[in-house]
């Protein structure tokens, strides 16, 4: 367990005397004992947790004491600067699946007029898979997601966008690497080879968040604190990513919406965005995801609309980058609401 990690839970309320609230998580009970609010279990560990506002100067000693230490000065003025903002217009990240099974049938790509379809939408990043990810879905062998993967990348052109590759697979992000400036790895780094490859090519790491693989994860949904256990998560991956020479700006942080979580998960990581600014960048992805069928009925086509209020949600809470299947449609919705907040 991560000894010692910490949050935010409140946006800074007056940018003249700029402090926000924070909870702080303990593997030992606080020198203060009046302040820790009780000992909670996170995974198989306990913790001792009390909330405190904090300065930015606060927040950066703080940091001090955990896994970020050596980015304690950064880290606190990225967090300030995000608890302070009132809308961060986000990069959009347009998902390609090429593959045959991916749960939404409009995000699979076959042809190359699929393909030019989406560059015309001018995503600011581009996440292209070949292996599906969706709750239940049977792995795929390196050679088959390498196979497909060949495709779009045989097919890509001279653009003015970023590549990010979705793979859990080291020898696929090998393969691939002097063509992508992303890994985005569901399994948050697990692999020693993957950081490894991240490391020596220099490639911005996308770390998500989840429990057991896309086969079994729906059945590893119970969480006692949900945001502190991602956060604590997010502490441990991170650290040994900064261990291993990843430079901090080269580090993404997603807390998985639909990996491992319920509806009821789902929502309360949503509501909590804010939460998940703890240094480096956050990307979300919702989009037209089950939850959302969940909560409003509607059929997997026909969730634009409900993606379209997350992405407007998290924009407010300064959230980095949101991984969307309709690029133009949330691009768009974006461009009113920073019209209407000038």
């Amino acid at each position: 367990m991560v000894e010692h990690f910490l949050y935010p839970i409140s946006n800074v309320k007056d940018n003249d005397d700029p402090f926000a609230k924070f909870k702080i998580f303990n593997e030992n009970k606080d020198e203060n004992p009046e302040k820790a609010q009780g000992k909670i279990k996170l995974g198989n560990n306990y913790a001792y947790q009390h909330e405190v506002l904090l300065y930015r100067e606060d927040l950066e000693r703080e940091l001090m004491q955990t896994k970020f230490h050596d980015f304690s000065r950064e880290f606190s003025s990225k967090v300030f600067q995000k608890l302070s903002s009132k809308f961060k217009f986000p990069k959009l990240m347009a998902i390609v699946n090429i593959t045959p099974d991916s749960f939404y049938p409009g995000s699979r790509i076959s042809k190359i007029d699929d393909l030019n379809r989406l560059f015309l939408e001018s995503p600011d990043i581009i996440d292209v898979g070949g292996e599906s990810t969706r709750p239940g879905a049977k792995t795929v062998s390196s050679e088959d997601e390498q196979k497909r993967l060949s495709f779009f990348f045989d097919n890509l052109p001279e653009m003015d966008f970023e590549i990010s590759l979705d793979t859990r697979n080291p020898s696929t992000a090998k393969m691939f690497s002097h063509k992508i400036d992303y890994i985005n790895d569901i399994t948050g780094f697990s692999s020693k080879q993957m950081i490894e490859i991240a490391q020596s090519s220099k490639k911005k790491c996308v770390v998500m968040h989840m429990r057991g693989t896309p086969e079994t994860m729906n059945n590893l949904t119970n969480y006692d604190d949900l945001i502190a256990e991602i956060n604590m998560f997010f502490y441990d991956r991170i650290g040994s990513l900064l261990e291993s020479g990843i430079e901090p700006n080269k580090i993404i942080i997603d807390p998985g919406i639909g990996f491992a979580k319920t509806v009821e998960g789902n929502m309360k990581i949503l509501s909590n965005a804010l939460s998940f600014s703890i240094g480096p960048e956050v990307l979300f992805g919702t989009s037209r995801k089950s939850f959302i069928g969940k909560l409003t009925g509607s059929k997997v086509e026909e969730r634009l609309p409900e993606t379209i209020a997350t992405s407007l949600h998290l924009a407010m809470n300064s959230v980095d980058i949101l991984r969307v299947h309709d690029v133009k449609e949330n691009r768009n919705s974006l461009l009113m609401l920073q019209r209407l907040l000038l």
